[in-house]
């Protein structure tokens, strides 16, 4: 019996133990339940809840440890967390995949991203969702829920939730930002917010961010600007968002192991570039309603429109990529008395609305998408320190989508699937609390993974089929003065995963895949000048049936771990942060006979000062230098006519100086 088995019979068993005993043990009188943490969180239930009413084992990074960390970008502030990873292609967060639960190049279809709630990945097509439309700067913490949520969001959310959560327009003031390092890298950041005057206010925000890359011919330029403004009334609030980013980056490419021995800051491509425009319109409003009830809706669009040139038989093939989407999120939420505590019910609607195009040298697709998914979730006391948390949802996909080769007439799928969960929670002690979660998800293949299939000499397609899953999952959260740990247990069944094979140049659905996994974590806030933190995680990715039986998926390390010391003393402040990355098997490499891409380790040192209204910050990133590759992939190489590994050298030791000035 393979290890990776005995580890899931393991689990199973632990599973089935805890469920008779949660039935009949029965709650102390004696102790009266106390809150662990006093954080309000809202992720796990899409409105502000308490932590003992949302076991899932939620992480959040607060603006405390963003300004410690001295990060100018979203990946570097999830880079190390617990269960996630981060596939950085060069090394400044443009070209980014964010993974949870090991799911390496599909992560962007598997992992949930969301800002202030509001769904940032492409549903129609396989891009990473692009995270530069929020700067650090604007951001108020990060919850990440590093599990299964397809009962509570559907689509999408099979290895995990990250949801970044801005600053409220009622933060008064001005702030403006410069930064300069390594590789002529500049950045400039000023932001203007009124607060909440006489029950209105506005929030202005700007970025400039431009630099030539760590490699040849990876220059980039992004300009970001987002006008916010918020209204106020007796029982209700509002607020309108307007964003415009546009960034153009210069790509290298991957490069084999050769070229990266004689090179590793060459390019393979030297034509390939993207010059994108997105928008962005966001209507929020929050309605009290009687009895503890509240009406909470959001309607966004969003246009995106990218030209780019790929390099296609050594020859530059120009692209054109258009892509617009329409979300509305209304959801219910309120609460009713029980004989424990009050009961909290979540009831909501998720519509979206979408069209795609693309054009290259191959042709072209087009594609029209409607989604709609119906949810409910309840949480009840059933004792004063058991809390019983339901959910149900049914999702409905509607996809018409016609390219030049495999859909050259047109097909249409449509798809309903029923998704829910349950979790169990128990406040052990005062400072403990014990939780056990099953969740059934799911995903949907994009139309580029539809038009991308295994080729029939017969000319006949179908459609892929949507990836379905199980997760179970197990967990303690304690806190006790200064000092707060985490521990779970997780076992991800998936049938039909969804994922691209290089050998036959093709998407398909893979066959049945299990991903049994621990999160770790500890933090001690000891004082000001003194704060710790520890991370591990461990992953068991493999093959359950079919021909790779027992291989490892690929991109799923074994061993991950982080470790963080920061704090402030009088006018200075530092952070010291290390990362290891264990070998894990390249993209694509279901077979597992190309070699491995070797583990790594990285850290990173901050140093600041401030007095008064400013402040200055100096960054060293990959202070060992250590050189190495974060993402690699199997990829043919005209040289060998055969596949090979292409690589993504990451940067070497990188400098970073900022200044800023604030003034409330």
């Amino acid at each position: 019996m393979s290890c990776n088995l005995c580890w899931a019979h393991t689990l199973r068993a632990c599973f089935a133990i805890a469920i008779v005993s949660a039935v009949q043990a029965a709650p102390s009188a004696a102790s009266e339940p106390l809150p662990v943490s006093d954080t309000l969180v809202v992720t796990a239930t899409r409105s502000p809840q308490h932590p003992i009413d949302v076991p899932m084992g939620i992480e959040v990074i607060d603006r405390s440890e963003i300004d410690l960390s001295g990060a100018t970008q979203v990946v570097e502030l999830l880079d190390g967390v617990a269960g996630v990873q981060v596939y950085d292609l060069y090394g400044d967060g443009r070209s980014a995949t964010i993974a949870t639960r090991g799911f390496g190049s599909t992560g962007s279809m598997n992992t949930l991203l969301l800002i202030d709630g509001r769904r940032v990945n492409n549903s129609l097509d396989i891009g990473s969702p692009t995270l530069a439309g929020v700067s650090v700067e604007e951001i108020e913490r990060i919850e990440i829920l590093p599990a299964s949520a397809g009962g509570l969001y559907g689509e999408g959310a099979v290895g995990g939730v990250i949801n970044i959560i801005t600053r409220p327009v009622g933060d008064a003031g001005v702030f403006i930002e410069a930064t300069g390092g390594s590789r002529s890298f500049e950045r400039y950041t000023a932001s203007l917010s009124t607060g909440m005057q006489a029950g209105s206010g506005f929030r202005v925000f700007t970025e400039q961010r431009r630099g030539d890359g760590y490699r040849d011919h990876s220059a980039m330029e992004r300009s970001l600007a987002k006008v916010t403004a918020g209204r106020e009334w007796s029982g209700a609030r509002g607020f309108a968002t307007f964003s415009l980013l546009e960034e153009y980056s210069q790509l290298a490419g991957a490069l084999f192991a050769e070229e990266v021995a004689q090179d590793r800051k060459s390019a393979r491509n030297h034509t390939d570039f993207l010059d994108a425009k997105r928008e962005l319109v966001r209507l929020v409003s929050e309605f009290d309603l009687p009895l503890n009830w509240s009406l909470n809706s959001e309607l966004s669009w969003r246009r995106d429109r990218v030209d780019g040139a790929i390099e296609f038989g050594g020859m530059p093939s120009l692209t054109d990529q258009f892509r617009e989407q329409v979300l509305f999120t209304p959801r219910l939420v309120g609460q009713s008395p029980s004989v424990h505590g009050p009961t909290l019910w979540t009831f909501g609607v998720d519509l979206e609305s979408g069209e795609y195009a693309f054009s290259s040298v191959l042709g072209t697709q087009v594609a029209e998408q409607d989604h709609a998914g119906l949810y409910a979730q309840v949480i009840h006391p059933l004792a004063r320190a058991w809390t019983l948390t339901l959910s149900t949802r049914a999702g409905t996909q509607d996809l018409w989508l016609q390219d030049g080769f495999t859909f050259p007439s047109g097909e249409r799928q449509t798809d309903t699937l029923w998704g829910g969960g349950a979790a169990l929670a128990y406040q052990v002690l005062p400072t403990t609390i014990w939780y056990l979660r099953l969740d059934r998800n799911h995903r949907f293949a994009r139309v580029d993974e539809h038009s991308g299939q295994p080729f029939n000499p017969l000319g006949v397609y179908r459609p892929l089929d949507a990836q379905q899953g199980l997760s179970w999952e197990t967990g303690i959260d304690w806190a006790a003065g200064p000092q707060v740990a985490h521990l779970d247990l997780y076992l991800l069944d998936l049938t039909d995963e969804i994922a691209y094979d290089s050998t036959q140049f093709a998407n398909l659905n893979l066959d049945a895949t299990q991903r049994v996994g621990l999160n770790a974590r500890w933090d001690w806030r000891h004082n000001r000048a003194l704060q710790l933190g520890l991370r591990y995680s461990h992953l068991h990715a493999r093959f359950e049936t079919g021909p790779h039986d027992g291989n490892r998926i690929p991109l799923t390390p074994r061993h991950q771990a982080a470790a963080v010391v920061s704090g402030a003393v009088r006018s200075f402040d530092y952070f010291a942060e290390w990362r290891w990355y264990d070998e894990q098997r390249v993209s694509a490499d279901f077979a597992n006979q190309f070699p491995a891409l070797d583990g790594y380790q990285t850290l990173n040192l901050t140093l600041g000062w401030a007095a008064g209204d400013w402040a200055v910050k100096a960054r060293v990133i990959n202070a060992l230098d250590e050189h190495y590759s974060g993402f690699a992939a199997v990829a043919y190489n005209p040289a060998t006519f055969s596949n090979d590994v292409g690589y993504y050298p990451a940067p070497e030791r990188t400098y970073e100086v900022r200044l800023q000035w604030r003034m409330r």
